[in-house]
This record gives structure tokens, sequence and C-alpha cells, in this order.
């Protein structure tokens, strides 16, 4: 079938106030010489941006981090549209607009796009663009594909997918804990997205899919498969057809994060006009039907989501016979970050060789050392109580989700407003399950999250099922009175002891916090640390010192319910942050991962623990190797690239991240060491040495 291009809207959508092909008007300017006109008027580099802006075909914009990349592919927009490029006469001679799409990856960045496009339509005098082409994800626009193709697909949530791919994993035989199965799950998208499934895992992955489609169900995956399978391995004309012909002109954010998948189905898009059935390579000129991409490969941070940075740096440049241009400029971290952070960067083999400039001189670059986490906390509150009142905004990075439980505690207790990106954040769900559990131990030990609690500090499920198996018979009797009855005898001789040592020392005291500080003080211990530390276990390591920070704060001879109430109250003052957050109440200060906050900015930024273990993330380097040590260098320079005035990293004294070390101070315009601020939050105690190397690990 042959699908006809048809414009982005109905043939009676003139352009009626202004002419906007590029002719001459009456001050002898085109409408594109005046665009030029207002960029340069408004602070623009137009030495760097008009060549881009002017040039045709195919083009590829791998600049640096602060750069202005998102602006330069905008403004690319608005020229290409004043220039004619995106308007076409119809048979009835009205000019009308041509398919274009402007996309992303992610959800956060469409949002973005639309929000800064139809600011910088106000160059054009009152004609908005973004509502006039189509600004979405990827994902969004393979959604609507399938619609086209009549498939009428329902999206999985997320919880059901990983319940689903549990099961598939048990069915072929891997039996595997929670923290394999997380591990595997994420690893999974990774396959997907790379078309590089492990052949131990095909089973897994055909009887996955098949029980989210007997539920009608597929998840972004599903879609990119169907389109891939359609459009590239089958070769259908008619599927060809409608995607060649869907837009023609593409923009691209983020091309960075692009995946195999997604690649190879853009390069169906980028056949152009009328060339579906020509399964020849790219056409350099398809009646304006370009594709401009854009991105950074020092900013390729998804691996784990199937992103390959090589198709930005060679695949996409010889594949589109793209014109390749770079910006080496950073507009937003000035001379005295980036100069220091640059040596390290460049330590990266797999990476355009490109020079990293910054545009504006000064800077501070602020190292804290701190002993422990109470130092660490002490100073942050500190440092940012005096960027609040200077007015600065701020943010607070961390390598994963619920590394922000701590900064957000301590600016919590001294009642500065902030913004949270994630819910890990809050203490609330599983966390909070756990931490609840532990607490109903420490008090008479009764009810199911006791019993959960009891098996993970055991390391012994079935420990945990034997109890729950007594307690129903038992009506309900609490854990500790068990320890008075024979049956705790049938459990591990070891564990039995432990279990009856903690009745027999704190059989006077029950109700206080000393047990439970005393059960924390032995988690602690049992756990361990280190960088051979599970990642389930630097989890629960995590919740147990949140709650033991608490009981530091309500004294050790507080009342359990005591302890329960405070710790009840920081959650839901997290959870209140959290909400607000998701509402879009505006705060200068936002707790985030690094790969939440990438593409934004602050004046002060914060490099949360920045110590070995964490910078490069131990687990990410167990399970990739060299490429994961380079992404995690990526992250580590997005996170200090992000800051407008000040850049301040703390560490633990003794465990600096090597990334730490690569950088060149010496050509930092101006370091300061950050002293320890001395007092209590209340919060942390100074016993945490053992956690000290470690960072929390969730939501991978």
């Amino acid at each position: 079938m042959t699908v006809k291009m048809t414009p982005n809207f109905d043939v009676t959508n003139r352009i009626l106030d202004e002419d906007w092909s590029n002719k001459k008007t009456e001050n002898k300017k085109s409408k594109s010489e005046q665009l030029l006109d207002n960029i340069q008027q408004r602070g623009y580099d137009l030495e760097y941006i008009s060549p881009i802006l002017k040039s045709t075909g195919n083009i590829l914009i791998n600049s640096s981090a602060g750069s202005g990349k998102t602006t330069t592919l905008l403004l690319k927009v608005l020229y290409d549209f004043v220039s004619g490029r995106m308007i076409e006469t119809n048979d009835q001679g009205i000019p009308c607009f041509l398919p274009v799409w402007v996309g992303t990856f992610l959800k956060s960045g469409q949002q973005d796009l639309s929000k800064q496009l139809r600011l910088k339509s106000k160059l054009l005098n009152g004609v908005d663009l973004s509502t006039k082409v189509h600004v979405n994800t990827l994902h969004s626009e393979f959604y609507q594909v399938c619609q086209l193709l009549g498939y009428s697909v329902t999206i999985i949530e997320d919880k059901d997918n990983r319940n689903f791919f549990s099961r598939a994993m048990r069915d072929n035989g891997f039996r595997y804990g929670k923290q394999e199965m997380d591990t595997a799950y994420a690893n999974s998208i990774n396959q997907r997205g790379s078309l590089n499934i492990l052949p131990e895992y095909q089973g897994v992955f055909k009887d996955w899919k098949r029980m989210r489609f007997e539920q009608g169900m597929v998840d972004f995956e599903d879609l990119q498969e169907i389109i891939y399978r359609l459009a590239v391995i089958e070769s259908r004309p008619e599927v060809r057809d409608i995607l060649s012909n869907r837009y023609r002109r593409i923009y691209l954010d983020e091309f960075q994060d692009v995946s195999r998948i997604q690649y190879e189905i853009l390069k169906v898009y980028a056949l152009g006009k009328g060339s579906a059935k020509d399964s020849g390579s790219i056409v350099e000129d398809r009646e304006s039907g370009s594709v401009i991409a854009i991105g950074d490969d020092d900013q390729s941070i998804y691996s784990w989501r199937g992103a390959d940075v090589s198709f930005l740096t060679k695949k996409y440049p010889a594949d589109f016979n793209a014109t390749v241009y770079q910006n080496p400029k950073n507009y937003r971290t000035p001379e005295g970050i980036l100069s220091a952070v640059v040596p390290c960067i460049e330590k990266n083999e797999d990476r355009y060789d490109k020079p990293l400039e910054a545009a504006h001189t000064g800077g501070i670059v602020r190292l804290g050392r701190m002993p422990d986490f109470t130092g660490m906390s002490n100073t942050l509150v500190d440092l940012v109580k005096e960027d609040v009142m200077r007015g600065r905004s701020v943010a607070v990075l961390v390598r994963v989700n619920s590394d922000g439980v701590i900064p957000a505690m301590a600016l919590a207790n001294k009642g500065i407003s902030f913004s949270l990106s994630s819910k890990e954040m809050t203490l609330n769900g599983a966390i909070g399950n756990n931490a609840q559990g532990i607490l109903d131990l420490a008090n008479d030990g009764s009810g199911v999250l006791a019993v959960n609690a009891l098996g993970s500090l055991l390391k012994d499920n079935t420990i945990a099922d034997g109890f729950k198996k007594y307690l129903r018979q038992s009506r309900g009797i609490g854990l500790w009175d068990i320890a008075d009855d024979d049956y705790i005898y049938s459990l591990n001789k070891r564990d039995a002891l432990r279990f009856i040592g903690w009745k027999n020392t704190y059989n006077d005291t029950f109700g206080s916090s000393k047990v439970l500080m005393s059960i924390l003080d032995w988690l602690l211990s049992d756990i361990g640390s280190g960088s051979n530390i599970s990642a389930w276990n630097l989890r629960r390591r995590a919740v147990y010192l949140a709650i033991k920070n608490i009981v530091v704060g309500c004294g050790q001879d507080a009342k359990i319910q005591d302890v329960s109430r405070v710790f009840n109250n920081v959650r839901d003052s997290l959870s209140s942050h959290f909400e607000n957050s998701k509402k879009g109440y505006s705060s200068s200060v936002d707790i985030a991962s690094i790969h939440e906050y990438k593409g934004r900015e602050a004046q002060s930024v914060y490099v949360w623990n920045a110590s070995r273990g964490v910078f490069p993330h131990q687990r990410a380097l167990d399970e990739g190797g060299k490429d994961a040590m380079e992404e995690e260098r990526r992250i580590f320079y997005i996170a200090c690239t992000r800051a407008k005035e000040i850049e301040t990293i703390f560490s633990l004294d003794g465990r600096d991240s090597p990334f730490l070390k690569e950088m060149d101070l010496s050509k930092a315009k101006n370091v300061q060491e950050v002293s320890q601020v001395s007092g209590s939050l209340g919060v942390f105690s100074n016993k945490e040495e053992d956690f000290s190397v470690d960072s929390i690990v969730t939501g991978w």
C-alpha cells in the first residue's frame, strides 16, 4: 500500500499573518536573516551556530556539556521553518506545514523540549512552533505507529512486568534471590535494546513475552520489537512506507541514548518520501527530508537500558553521510570547575577527541573530606543554609536514588525546604516496611513485618516461614515469647543462641530503645561492608543505619513507641517533600540522582559521597568491566558539570574516588578545603565507619 504524506494540519490552517518563506522584506532582509539577528541580539554565539542553521542534509551535533545542545537543536528547528524547509504549497496553492518530528528519549526531556520550543518561538514574532510540530519520545512515537498498524495495545505496569519476568526465570530453572533477580531484570532491558539476547535467556524472554501477550499487554520494548520485526527483519513494504513517509524532517535530542533497535528503525524513517521499497542506503538529499541528531558522547550513561554510544560516535556519521559539528564551549560551567574535571573525562578511550573549553571565568571547587556521615551531613546543612540565604539554586546529587535518604533527613531536620526526585528517598515502600519491621521486632515481635525482619536478619527465609507458621498456630504470640518455647531449639544453633541472647540480655528493658540499638549494632556488624557486600545488603544496611540514627536522636533510654513515632514523622516529612515535588511545587534545593538531573543545572552543586565503591559503583564494575568504568566516569563528569558557580564534592576521609584523584585540581583557579562542621543533628551517630565505604543500591 502507498501512504500519502499529509501535512500536520488541515489545509485551511494557512499562514495568514506572515509569509514565512524566505522572501526579502521591505528592509531587504529575509526572515531567516532577521532570525539570525534576533539570535545574535540575545547573546548566542552566531559564529558557531550560523553554519549549523544554514546547513542542509543530515547533521550530527556532538557538543560538550553546557554547550547549549538542546538550544542549538531548537534554533535549528526555527531556522528551517523560516527558511521554508518545513512549508509546502498544496494543490490548492495553500502553504501548509510539513510533518516534522522533534524527538527525545525520556518523558522529562519531552516536556522540557516542548517548553523550550515554546519559549524560543518568541523569536518568530508570534508563531508558536510547539503547536505546529510533533514533540514526543521515541516510545510515544512507536506507540502511535503501532496504532496506525492496527495494533490495540495496553502498556503494562512495571511492577507487573517484573513479576512476569521473575515467573519466567523460575519456569526456566533460574533460582535467583531478589538481588540477582533485580540485576537480571535490569540487564534484560539492555539485551533487548541491543538485540543481543544471551542463549541461556532465550526461553526466559519467550515465556516472558507470552505472559504479557496473554494478558493483552505490552511493554515499550515490545512496541519497538514489533516495528523492528515488521520494518527491518521482514522488510514489509507497507510498514516501511508508513515510517519513511511519516515525517519530512526529524530532529532528535540526546542521541547518545539511542539503542541498536531504535537506531535500525530510525534508518527506515530516514529513507525519505517514495523510497520505502528501496532497500539501499539513506538518501542524502530527499526533498528536504533530513535527520538532525544532537548529543554528547561524554554524557552517555544509559547502557543498562540498551544505549550504545557508538551509534553517535561512529555509525550515524557513516550511515547517514552526516556533517559533524562540534561546539567545545561550555556556557554553564565556569573555567575554575571545568578545567579541574576535564582531565578526568579525558581518561576515557571510547570518545570523540573534542576540546572542552569554558566560556566563562571564575568558579569554585570545594572539597569536603569528612570522617563520617555525621560530619558530611552537618557540613552539607551548614553550606546549603548559606546558599539559600544568598539566593542560590542548589542541587544535591547522589549516585543512586536511595543515597538521597541521608541528605534528605539532614535537611529536613533543620527545616530546609527541598524537592526529591524519587520515592526511594522517603523511607517508604519496601524500605519503610523493612524499617518498621525492625521496630516491631524490638518492641514485642508481633506481626508479619517483624517476622519478615527476622528472616532478613538471620539471612534465612525458611526461618521466617517457620516462625510465620508457628505464629499462626499460636494465635499471634510475639517472637520474643517464642524464645521461652522449645520451638526455638529447632533452629540453627548459632541463630537460636543469638535470638535467645537478645531476650536474656535485655529482658528487663524490652520496651526501650536499648534493645533496638542492640539489634542494629549486631545487624551492622553481621551484614558487613566493603566492595564485596551484596547490593541487597547495602540497601538493608542503609535502612538500619537510618533507624539507628533516629534512635540516637531520641536517646537510648527512649521507649520503642517514641522511636516509632519519630520514625513515622521522618517518613511523613520526606513523603511530603516528595509529593510536593510531584505536584510541581518549586524549591531552590533539589535532591536528585545524577541520572535524573542530567540536562539540568544549579548555581551550587553538591556531589554526595564521592568515595570509592560509590564512584565508580562497585556493582557496575562487577557487571560491566572496562565499558562500565568509562560510563561511571561519565556519570561523575555529568555531576561535576551541573554547577554554574560552586561545585562541592564530599567524600569520606581516606576513601577518595579514583575519579577525584584523576581531576587536576592544580588547574582549578579557586580550590577550597571544606572543614567539618561540628555538632549533632540528631540524625547520625559516629559509629558507622563500616558503612563509610559503601552506598545504597536500589532501583537498578
